[in-house]
């Protein structure tokens, strides 16, 4: 299935496709590096938290060519769940934090619809290839929306504190930790 073999594009698709709408509606693209920054250090927290989670549940995964022995092996919580859910939910906090008042329903209706669908779509997915099952896909969700909001809420006022060089290398880092990701996954499955 393409979104679950390239969930890198996926996600780069949600974050062309939100910013052409925002500034198809008249908002300022520059709430997106604040915005970049956030969604990284939520990727590297709910990674780790993935991580930690895997590992004390250890619940096996369906029958599937997704078996393997790496920390990422145990079925629940989803990784590809959590992590588009979590930063779906940061997404849409930030826009609706650093969007103007006068366009902030609209973006963050907007960005919640494409975010939000995307990582529905990426959800099903992981089910629909027999990687996980419905349980390990809401169990992450259920995790992933409320840590995606919360952290972007706390992180925000730090991150618009710090110099547009350090967003920018943190955003920079973030987008490249996703690219390298995905590679090792497709690779994954393409060796077996």
């Amino acid at each position: 299935m393409f979104i679950d073999r390239f969930p890198d594009l996926s996600f780069y698709a949600i974050l062309s496709t939100t910013l052409l709408i925002e500034i198809l509606i008249g908002v300022s693209p520059a709430i997106f590096l604040p915005s970049l920054s956030v969604m990284g250090t939520v990727f590297a927290i709910t990674l780790a938290t993935n991580i930690v989670l895997k590992n004390v549940f250890r619940t096996p995964r369906p029958r599937s060519r997704y078996i393997s022995r790496s920390v990422f092996s145990p079925s629940f919580p989803s990784l590809h769940a959590q992590f588009s859910t979590s930063e779906a939910a940061a997404l849409a906090t930030c826009i609706y934090a650093l969007a103007p008042q006068h366009l902030r329903l609209l973006a963050t209706t907007l960005a919640a619809a494409v975010a939000g669908g995307s990582a529905a779509v990426v959800s099903w997915s992981r089910v629909r290839v027999g990687a996980h099952r419905v349980v390990d896909v809401v169990g992450a969700a259920a995790m992933g929306v409320p840590t995606g909001m919360v952290l972007a809420i706390a992180l925000l006022p730090e991150v618009i504190r710090e110099p547009i060089a350090i967003n920018a290398l943190i955003a920079a880092t973030f987008l490249v930790s996703i690219l390298i990701l995905s590679t090792i996954e497709r690779r994954k499955l393409v060796n077996g």
